[in-house]
């Protein structure tokens, strides 16, 4: 029997609308109008969702917090957002949590625009900036902040989308149901004279046009909303509109979607006193000669073209707010924070607010998929989920012709695309058993910019999944033998271990798969060279496989994402991360998706999701410190080979250095494959150890395990040279020893980081499974080796080196309490700090850690583990793979690790020196 979870989710918003109203007092009361067979799920689901803690929005305020004006109202009150809240919770994918929550976040973003009213300032100029995450509900939120302002007074919204028609379209009209425009199932439209005024359509060629509207409707009592695209042609047309509107006194909202993209300007500022191939418009949008203005059109797009254009915008008002909202805010926080232009004006730094929403509960974003080493604070790595399927290299330079190659280029289906086939039609049969109806699936294949390499794969996939409908009617014991194969050893397993509930045996997918190849399943091949047109709402349950590429790499939403075939690389941080079209609300199906991607791709989104981690953590320290976006000085983590963004949207960015304060690192990779490198390693610590002697350290109070052979007071000369011998490999970009070496000499010149604490950490006793790689004679010292084994997806990385202390342990037993004395240890578990960086900061600053980890090349994974590999295959005999760890202790003074910092971090920097 299927699992009737759409019947589910249907009697929670009953469940939810009754007691929301006050029709009934208690749940026992609402449940009574439930089956008695979906009763004790519906119960455990409403449970599920009112006990999930609503988290903060992360604000950076120029005003030190919400504006005076917002003390004395209440969204609740509003017209349009009561209207919003009502059709938010009766839809089935918004929980009256979710709702809750995005009531507190929308309030938040509003509490920090200014007063539009009457007798509010006149004029202000506002400009914000909202974090979000890729496909996480950034749309849900402004068209929750568009309902409130309209409520509090703003008369004229304008909504800047990105630079795709399809793009444009799926906003316009989420925000036509969001606002009343377009009637919705529950939601009839606002009543005369509240009803609002779209200048644009829902069409795909919706965009604004003059003739359409006279800009008199700027003077009346009507809400207006137009949802624009960011090119020139378009931008003009508004920009002379409203040069002719009667008033520009009335308060506008300016809603700037995507803004990293576009907005940018990567040109430069004219003094106030005074992509890789050339591509045509059409293959990197979808825009066609309808939409341009131009017969030559080079501007279009043009990002400094497109940013005067919208600095003009934001002039032309006396009364205006400009938010931009993005998930990938790594160049709006480099902007130049005191750019001008004598005719554009003022740049887009958001001087007056930045804001991080917090990640919403059921969404699943690079950190949950790939995992991330782990930051300073964090109890050790974040692991990811085991989605991902590896594409070897050979495979994916045959997806990827170089140019001179395109017009030879001859696809065929390549074993990991059809095994990723025979994975989307199981993923999609599975959830629709859960579900027990029929929904939108989408399988994504992104392997090349250009169209005529899509348009070459489109045609072979379509004969591909021809012929996989003809092997299940006429063939069916072949390719059932394959499928069932597939579910029992790739998805099954996962699926115990992640939704324990939801496992089945293939024999009950055979109905949803008879009726899957029964019906076609479509391929989409989205680009200018096609006519194909892909509408979750005109076919809310069509089995897409979608073939494309630039399109496909920015804000629009592929409905039921399970199958996704990346081999494109990207050349910035934020180009990557848009890309990754599967990030989403897939919780509660996250064991059916499956993502194919190079090795080098998912360390690269791994390295991402540290980064944008790393940025909303900075977040939350820069709140706590009351700092201004004026002088925050927002840095991001560099890569070595990506950029946070393209390099002509880096503005005023420029690579710095940063302190290593308090922090721990460690070495997660280790390049496995050269045995040479392994040696170079331990010779490096053979020569330490022969440097620094016996064994010497002790601590008040505390006996130190014989087995790892422990010395104090060992010279930074001692250690600095350790650090010149010692190779990191280049993926450990974090332990690189260049920038850490420097720390500590300029630390020394300080007064700090004179002596050191250096302990092997190796096992207790041998581990009888590593035989004759269990042992390790460095020097005079006979150490055990340890065990760590690597992540499937990435060679030699182990995602986390040393055994952390915990608060509960034994005094002296964890990693980072070697050389703290029995009071200081105390002293760190009393603290409210997290229990490592509370060991550093009873360290003194004379003094550091260099902890090092004695590997066997032969270690391996537990048999209950599915998603570690042996650490090398095949074992390196004789061979030790040397880990190393640093704990410094907190300082005040000088910084090393490279960043790219805006022009607030740079002065602040130049301040200090």
């Amino acid at each position: 029997m299927p699992l009737d979870g759409e019947a589910v989710e249907q009697h929670l918003r009953v469940v939810r609308v009754q007691l929301d109203a006050g029709t009934v007092k208690s749940l026992d009361e609402a449940l009574q109008f439930v089956p008695a067979e979906l009763r004790d799920r519906v119960q455990i689901r409403y449970e599920e969702e009112v006990t999930q803690p609503i988290l903060p929005v992360r604000t950076v305020s120029a005003s030190g917090g919400p504006r005076e004006w917002a003390r004395d109202w209440d969204a609740s009150e509003g017209y349009y957002w009561r209207r919003q809240r009502e059709y938010l919770l009766a839809r089935p994918h918004f929980t009256a949590r979710s709702v809750e929550s995005l009531d507190d976040a929308s309030d938040t973003v509003l509490s920090h625009i200014e007063d539009p009213r009457p007798d509010g300032p006149d004029p202000f100029d506002v400009r914000g900036l909202v974090m979000g995450y890729v496909q996480s509900g950034k749309t849900a939120n402004f068209c929750a902040l568009i309902a409130k302002a309209a409520d509090l007074g703003y008369k004229f919204v304008i909504v800047l989308s990105g630079i795709h028609n399809s793009l444009r379209q799926q906003t316009q009209r989420r925000v036509n149901v969001a606002l009343g425009i377009t009637a919705a199932a529950g939601s009839p439209p606002p009543e005369a004279g509240r009803r609002w005024i779209s200048l644009t359509q829902d069409a795909i060629h919706g965009d604004f046009r003059p003739g359409t509207t006279d800009n008199s409707v700027l003077q009346g009592n009507e809400r207006v909303v137009a949802v624009i695209k960011k090119n020139k042609s378009v931008l003009n047309r508004l920009l002379n509109w409203i040069e002719n509107a009667p008033s520009r006194s009335l308060p506008v909202l300016i809603i700037d979607d995507e803004a990293d993209q576009a907005s940018i300007n990567t040109g430069g500022n004219r003094a106030p006193s005074e992509g890789d191939d050339a591509e045509r418009l059409e293959d990197i949008t979808d825009l066609t000669a309808e939409d341009t203005d131009d017969p030559v059109a080079e501007d279009e797009i043009n990002p400094s073209v497109i940013n005067g254009l919208i600095r003009r915008l934001v002039q032309r008002f006396r009364r205006v707010s400009y938010i931009a909202y993005t998930a990938t805010p790594f160049a709006n926080v480099l902007i130049d924070h005191e750019a001008t232009d004598r005719e554009a004006g003022e740049d887009l730094y958001p001087r007056d607010f930045i804001m991080s929403l917090p990640r919403p509960a059921g969404y699943v974003g690079a950190e949950a998929l790939f995992g991330r080493d782990a930051l300073p604070d964090d109890e050790g790595e974040i692991a990811g989920i085991d989605v991902f399927r590896e594409i070897d290299r050979e495979e994916a330079d045959e997806h990827t012709p170089r140019s001179r190659d395109i017009p030879a280029y001859r696809p065929r289906i390549s074993p990991s695309l059809g095994t990723a086939f025979h994975d989307f039609v199981l993923a999609t049969a599975a959830r629709e058993f859960r579900d027990g109806a029929s929904l939108a699936s989408t399988m994504l294949i992104h392997t090349h910019h250009r169209t005529p390499v899509q348009t070459a794969l489109a045609n072979v996939v379509r004969e591909h999944v021809a012929q996989m409908r003809q092997s299940w009617r006429y063939d069916r014991d072949a390719i059932e033998v394959v499928l069932r194969a597939r579910w029992e050893s790739e998805f099954r397993p996962l699926t115990r271990s992640l939704l324990a509930e939801a496992d089945i045996p293939f024999e009950e997918l055979r109905p949803q798969l008879d009726q899957l190849f029964r019906d076609p399943l479509q391929v989409f091949e989205l680009n200018s060279a096609s006519d194909d047109v892909l509408d979750y709402e005109e076919d809310p349950e069509v089995k897409a496989i979608v073939i494309g590429g630039n399109r496909l790499s920015r804000g629009l939403t592929l409905e039921g994402l399970l199958v996704s075939y990346y081999v494109r690389e990207a050349n910035a941080y934020d180009t990557l991360m848009q890309m990754g079209r599967w990030f989403g609300y897939r919780e509660h199906y996250v064991d059916l998706t499956r993502i194919y991607t190079t090795e080098r791709l998912f360390g690269w989104f791994r390295d991402l999701a540290l980064a944008e981690a790393e940025l909303r953590d900075e977040m939350q320290r820069y709140e706590r410190d009351r700092l201004t976006p004026q002088q925050l000085g927002m840095s991001i983590r560099s890569h070595p080979q990506l950029p946070p963004t393209a390099s002509n949207k880096l503005g005023s960015g420029v690579l710095i250095s940063r302190s290593y304060s308090s922090r721990l690192v460690q070495t997660t990779y280790f390049d496995v494959e050269d045995p040479g490198w392994l040696r170079d390693n331990t010779t490096a610590v053979a020569e330490l150890i022969a440097a620094i002697g016996q064994p010497n350290g002790v601590a008040d109070g505390i006996d130190f395990d014989v087995s790892k052979p422990t010395w104090m007071n060992v010279s930074a000369r001692e250690i600095l040279a350790f650090l010149e011998r010692y190779r990191t490999d280049p993926r450990a970009e974090q332990a690189d020893t260049s920038p850490i070496r420097q720390y500590i000499h300029r630390q020394n010149q300080e007064g700090e980081l004179l002596r050191w604490w250096v302990s092997i950490r190796g096992r207790t006793s041998e581990k009888l499974s590593l035989g004759t790689e269990s042992r390790w004679t460095v020097g005079n010292q006979a150490i055990c080796r340890i065990n760590r084994s690597a992540l499937q997806m990435i060679t030699g990385c182990i995602g986390s080196l040393i055994n952390p202390a915990t608060k509960d342990g034994e005094p002296g037993k964890g990693d980072e309490e070697v050389g703290l004395t029995r009071g200081q240890i105390e002293a760190a578990k009393q603290s409210d700090l997290s229990y490592g960086l509370a060991l550093r900061r009873q360290r003194s600053p004379e003094e550091g850690l260099l902890l090092i980890y004695p590997i066997s090349s032969s270690s391996a994974p537990s048999a209950r583990s599915t998603d570690r590999v042996a650490l090398t295959d095949p074992p390196r005999a004789g061979e030790t793979v040397a880990g190393i760890a640093l704990a410094f202790p907190q300082s005040e003074s000088a910084a090393s690790i490279e960043y790219i910092a805006g022009s607030v971090e740079q002065l602040r920097r130049g301040a200090d020196q």
